[in-house]
Formats: structure tokens, C-alpha cells, sequence
């Protein structure tokens, strides 16, 4: 049979029968999730529900319309451009590989091999910071103070450094929250700690703050050559 992902799902139950009335909806196709962070369950959701969008769309235009190509034109560029950076992160990967903070990094609960990867691409060789601040700055998450006079503005982080690293960084927040139902990690315990204490207000701030310990560890680790453990990272 057949394997698609959700990603083609989209693409056969949505944009094209947006793109040609007369398209034929297929009955049932196997799900790919080899390669999908989401469970079968939420796979089978979102095709089920890209489906029943098709079942009550109509293409205005005809099968020969210029915007019908259009988005078939669009629609495999994705695609390509998917493929191309499933290959550079593959050959990213076999270079990392050969470096030491590669499985120091990948020891962290909820940093995967992308992340890992992408991280290592981004901040290079992390022993060249002389403390885990220079490290911070780099990025962009320092804390940046103004005041004059009688007026004190209120800390923001610099946004000065490297864009992309601060974004990766964020993400894996998100993906350490999500792994520490199944493994415990200390940055976990300080973001749902402070959550709980400050509500549903300055959850930015609160992730801002998880990434700072989320980069001491970072730099901890590989300037140490250690491998993550919990009990050591919350003694104390």
C-alpha cells in the first residue's frame, strides 16, 4: 500500500482539490509517521480533517487555470525545499557526530537530534566563550537595564545576537516541558514551578529565564565533557 505522510495528506486532500474541481478524493492511505513528532492518533485527526475540508470545497477556477498551476508549481517547491533540508541536516548530523558535545548535548531530556544539530551548527565551538554570560550574550538573551532619572524601564533581553540560536532555544523549552512527563529535567522543574507561581502572566519571561539555565547546562556540560544527570543537577 501506498505511505504518505501528513504532510502529503495535506497536499492530495486539500490543495489539490482546491485546485481542480473534479478530483477524485482517495478512500483510505497508510500514515507515515516514522519521521513525525505526533502520535498516530493526532496523524489520523488532522488527515480526517484536511479531508473533510476538501469534501466541502470547490475550486473556483478551471482544471486549466493559470492559478491551478500556480499552486502545483508552489506546492513542489515545498516539497523539494523539504527534501533538500532533510539532506543538509542529515550531513550535518554525520559531522557533529564526530564531535564530543554531539552526545553531551543529545544527554539533555528533550533535545533531539535536529536540535542538537542545529544548535551546534549555530553557536559553534562552544569552549571559546570564556563563562556561560559571553555565551548568553552571543545569543541574545542577556538582560539590557535603562534608566534616567527617576525612571527605570523594565529588564528585556538584548536581542542582539544570534536570532536563530534564541529561536532553537525557545523550542526547546518547549520540547524539555514535554519530555519530562517521561524524564525528569531541573529546567522543567524551575519553568512549571515559576508557571504555577506567576499564572498565566509572563510565561515569555518565564521561558527566557528557563533558557538561561538551559544554556548554563549547555555550557557546563561541554566545557566539563559531562553527560546530563538529574539527581547531580538538582542537588543543592
Amino acid at each position: 500500500m501506498e505511505r504518505y505522510s501528513v504532510w502529503l495528506l495535506a497536499y492530495r486532500y486539500y490543495f489539490r482539490k482546491l485546485s481542480t474541481p473534479h478530483f477524485n478524493l482517495p478512500k483510505k492511505k497508510k500514515l507515515s509517521l516514522n519521521k513525525k513528532k505526533i502520535s498516530r492518533a493526532r496523524a489520523e485527526q488532522i488527515a480526517h480533517s484536511l479531508y473533510s475540508a476538501a469534501r466541502l470545497s470547490y475550486s473556483a477556477v478551471d482544471d486549466d487555470s493559470p492559478v491551478y498551476l500556480q499552486v502545483k508549481h508552489l506546492v513542489n517547491q515545498i516539497r523539494e525545499e523539504t527534501k533538500l533540508k532533510a539532506s543538509i541536516i542529515e550531513q550535518m548530523t554525520a559531522l557533529a557526530k564526530e564531535l564530543p558535545e554531539y552526545n553531551e548535548l543529545l544527554s539533555i531530556p528533550g533535545l533531539g537530534v535536529r536540535t542538537v544539530v542545529s544548535l551546534i551548527g549555530e553557536l559553534g565551538d562552544i569552549r571559546r566563550f570564556r563563562n556561560s554570560n559571553a555565551l548568553n550574550a552571543f545569543i541574545g538573551i542577556d538582560l539590557r537595564h535603562y534608566e534616567s532619572g527617576d525612571y527605570v524601564a523594565n529588564n528585556h533581553i538584548s536581542k542582539r545576537g544570534n536570532t536563530v540560536a534564541r529561536k532553537i532555544l525557545f523550542k526547546a523549552i518547549q520540547n524539555i516541558a514535554s519530555a519530562a512527563h517521561y524524564h525528569p529535567n531541573h529546567i522543567n522543574d524551575y519553568y512549571q514551578r515559576r508557571k504555577l507561581e506567576n499564572g498565566q502572566q509572563g510565561t515569555k519571561k518565564i521561558a527566557i529565564a528557563a533558557i538561561h539555565r538551559l544554556i548554563r547546562t549547555i555550557y557546563h556540560l561541554v566545557i566539563n565533557n559531562q553527560f546530563y544527570d538529574y539527581t547531580l543537577a538538582t542537588k543543592g
